[in-house]
């Protein structure tokens, strides 16, 4: 696969997507994941951002559009915690495991922004270090939290280098730990309630630490998974 094909496809895709004859690349953010699958951000059509994720087609020879979202330019991001607290049976039954732990994060999004996720890793396809590609989590804003919007990160690298500025704790955004599923890094923990679906107390769930700053804020320790603790949420 030569990258000039894969910034071809994206380019036709993009203008057809949109009808638009001005489509800016200069800043877009592309990566190829498996060799099968393109994921890009801040891809700029006249005056809107895109982000869309390109699958390879074998009957077509060329890569096809799988989704795609416009966005406003996202000045920052804020972490914040979704309401009450929650044992390790997080996604349930539910077919899309996704769409159900997102859901506590929807009752009290902040106004300001469009999107919201858990921040936490479900499995190991679906970890919080890789949501810029695969959720168009914005990579280039700060991250902020707390009643003021105070920084703790600089940017999605800065978040993810296993330290923060401020603890949650000291932010007023939870006294409690919280359901990480993560290690330092966001990569997915194998202690994740068997995938986020068990309440039992003989199962492990890996959470978070509030009142640190180095990476025990996201990658702290295990707990049962009856415990209830605190599940943590981004907007975007």
């Amino acid at each position: 696969m030569k990258p000039t094909l894969a910034f071809s496809a994206l380019l036709g895709l993009l203008s057809a997507a949109a009808g638009a004859v001005d489509v800016d690349l200069a800043n877009a953010q592309c990566f190829v994941d498996d060799r099968t699958t393109i994921y890009c951000e801040d891809v700029r059509v006249e005056n809107d951002f895109y982000w869309m994720k390109l699958t390879w087609s074998n009957k077509r020879k060329a890569f096809v559009p799988y989704r795609y979202s416009e966005t406003e330019p996202t000045t920052q991001m804020r972490l914040y915690a979704a309401p009450g607290r929650h044992t390790g049976n997080l996604a349930g039954s539910a077919a899309d495991p996704r769409m159900a732990v997102d859901e506590l994060c929807a009752s009290n999004q902040p106004a300001r922004y469009q999107n919201s996720i858990a921040f936490i890793s479900l499995h190991q396809n679906d970890p919080i270090v890789k949501f810029p590609f695969t959720h168009g989590v914005p990579r280039y804003v700060p991250i902020v939290a707390g009643a003021y919007d105070t920084k703790i990160a600089d940017d999605w690298e800065d978040l993810m280098d296993g330290q923060i500025d401020f603890s949650l704790s000291d932010l007023g955004v939870t006294k409690d730990g919280w359901w990480s599923g993560s290690s330092s890094r966001g990569l997915w923990n194998y202690d994740s309630c068997s995938f986020w679906t068990s309440d039992d107390a003989y199962d492990q769930g890996h959470y978070g630490s509030p009142g640190a700053t180095n990476e025990g804020w996201i990658d702290y320790s295990n707990n049962n998974c009856n415990a209830e603790l605190t599940v943590l949420c981004l907007a975007y």
